[in-house]
């Protein structure tokens, strides 16, 4: 099934491609696309597209935002459909992937808003042969034939186009299967692909195979990469559970009035299933970046891991990665922390922040201005598996490097609150050819004194810091404290308005430091991206996952000056003029 599905899109190609540009939004609504109501709930895949007109605009403004020079719409495989007369461009337009009989391969079918089928018709230069027409679309044949409800149906698959009836009335079986996750997204965007996971469970099972074969190169060009296996084997276990239990899996694209762009994706679990139970409670992570220090950052996230759904979550992920760990014993640890124990620590763990800041020189480490905090009902027990992490690690060998550990209990007192301080060296073997380089690593990573920082107990949880930064551990105490750390930032608060509440997970990339960072990497090493005049403020790009009503819904929310920003960072560094546009070609074709 998986080839003939390739095959299938790839003979559709320039209808797929539409449909990939219509996955667009404006405003909240009430139900989803209109279109969606004509294609039968046991389509493989369904897209509902609510407006082709604001589709059109705001993908223009969004391209213009980024400096494209050619006309995304009018260029490409969408123009060539909006060209067609008699079409409604302020309607509704769906895309169907139908099962077809067995041994027959997969049949794609889209649903075009008509005003004037036969205009549609004879625009295309069509042939009409009872109640199919043949259209000549570019080079391609395709066949239409009018289903009522003022659509017409298109297809390159004669079969496909019979079979399909394209009756309405098929939004219960779609509100049915979406859920209230699923349906939470498809209502809320203009635009809405909707994926049958047990009829997709072939293409899932092919794409894993090939990374667990892209895996098992990379762990024989290079032995340290089995340290990754624990981590690998938890995205492998989490794509089997929504195999097992998942009943669609949902995304959207919106952009709104002002060219912010979000992108959902979302699954809805089965009833009754284990990972719907998993899914089942609101999220608090929105509290726990006010817990770590506002300091401009390259990335920062927060885990609220209070719900017994996440508890449980978080205990099976522990144990896939100590099973998948390397013979050594190392590089199975918890994947939660960065003491490689407190994970274990999970019945008394409420949640995690941690903020990567910028560094204001590369050669103190990239991670010297990084702290994190820890919820916790019970810090001192925390704090002690912390301590017990880092002692187990000394004089311990994996993949070429020996680690030398240091732990000093009460090293220093601030603002009251007694410190531990900790260190982690690592040796390379100098026979090892990725030695050398891991060694330099180590250092760009964490400057000049090697891996190492504090970590403290606080009335809630632990406060820790990846290097050996006083004045930054002042302010993660104070932040554990009284609560005004980095979620008070005004971006981050903008953004997080964006994100959908009762948030489990949220995060924020700062593409501007991020951008300042990687000009001091390229400087410094005879590169260089030359001067690149930025807006003194670029919002984060957020991130945010959700884990209620026995579903899933990820969240990637870009701001429109980020996307500005990141547009005119491009075109310095291409030198293109964001003016100029190509010329089209004199007696250019309609289509």
């Amino acid at each position: 099934m998986a080839v003939a599905a390739r095959r299938s899109i790839r003979t559709f190609r320039p209808i797929v491609s539409a449909a990939g540009l219509v996955i667009v939004v404006g405003t909240a609504h009430a139900k989803p696309p209109a279109a969606l109501d004509l294609i039968p709930g046991d389509a493989v895949v369904a897209v509902g597209i609510r407006n082709v007109d604001e589709l059109v605009n705001r993908v223009r403004a969004v391209a213009k935002t980024v400096g494209m020079q050619q006309d995304p719409i009018a260029d490409g495989p969408l123009g060539m459909i909006l060209a067609m007369p008699g079409l409604n461009t302020a309607g509704s337009v769906g895309v169907a992937m139908m099962p077809m009989p067995e041994g027959e391969e997969p049949g794609v079918v889209i649903l075009v808003p008509v005003t004037d089928y036969a205009a549609m018709v004879a625009g295309a230069g069509g042939t009409i042969d009872g109640a199919v027409a043949t259209l000549a679309m570019g080079p391609q044949t395709v066949y239409s034939k009018d289903v009522g409800s003022g659509y017409a149906a298109v297809s390159p698959d004669r079969l496909a186009l019979t079979g399909f009836k394209g009756q309405a009335g098929q939004f219960e079986a779609h509100v049915k299967a979406l859920g209230p996750v699923g349906l939470r997204v498809a209502s809320e965007c203009q635009a809405v692909v909707i994926a049958n996971i047990p009829a997709l469970s072939p293409q899932i099972d092919e794409a894993m195979s090939e990374i667990e074969d892209q895996m098992q190169m990379a762990m024989m060009l290079n032995p340290q990469a089995a340290a990754a296996g624990g981590q690998v084997a938890v995205v492998e276990s989490l794509v089997d559970a929504v195999q097992r239990d998942a009943r669609v899996g949902v995304m959207g694209l919106n952009i709104d009035e002002g060219g912010s762009v979000s992108l959902d994706l979302a699954v809805q679990f089965k009833d009754g299933s284990e990972s719907a139970t998993m899914c089942s409670n609101d999220g608090r992570a929105s509290g726990l970046l006010a817990r770590v220090p506002s300091v401009p950052f390259l990335l920062s996230f927060a885990l609220d891991t209070s719900s017994s759904g996440m508890k449980d979550l978080m205990r099976r992920a522990e144990r896939v990665a100590k099973a998948a760990a390397p013979a050594d014993g190392q590089g199975g640890g918890s994947v939660f922390d960065p003491f490689g124990g407190l994970g274990a620590q999970i019945d008394s763990t409420d949640g995690y922040a941690v903020v990567w800041g910028q560094t204001p020189a590369l050669f103190g480490g990239l991670f010297s201005n990084s702290a994190g905090f820890l919820k916790s009902s019970k810090p001192a027990q925390q704090l002690a598996a912390a301590q017990a992490a880092i002692e187990k690690l000394n004089a311990t060998k994996a993949a070429g490097t020996t680690y030398s550990t240091t732990y000093t209990k009460g090293a220093i007192e601030v603002d009251g609150v007694k410190v531990d301080e900790w260190g982690v060296q690592m040796a390379m073997d100098p026979n090892d050819p990725m030695g050398m380089q891991a060694q330099q690593m180590q250092s760009m990573l964490f400057g000049p004194s090697g891996m190492g920082g504090f970590v403290g107990q606080t009335r809630e949880g632990l406060v820790f810091t990846m290097a050996r930064n006083t004045p930054l551990l002042k302010q993660a105490i104070q932040a554990a404290a009284d609560g005004k750390g980095l979620a008070e930032q005004d971006a981050v608060k903008a953004v997080a308005a964006k994100l959908p509440a009762s948030r489990t997970l949220e995060g924020y990339v700062g593409i501007k430091p991020i951008l300042e960072t990687v000009g001091q990497a390229m400087a410094m090493f005879g590169g260089g991206i030359g001067e690149i005049t930025m807006p003194e403020h670029v919002p984060p790009l957020g991130i945010s996952v959700t884990t209620d009503s026995g579903g899933a819904q990820f969240r990637l929310h870009a701001p429109a000056d980020t996307i500005k920003a990141v547009g005119q960072t491009i075109r310095a560094l291409t030198g293109e003029d964001e003016d100029a546009a190509p010329a089209k070609p004199a007696g250019a074709p309609r289509f």
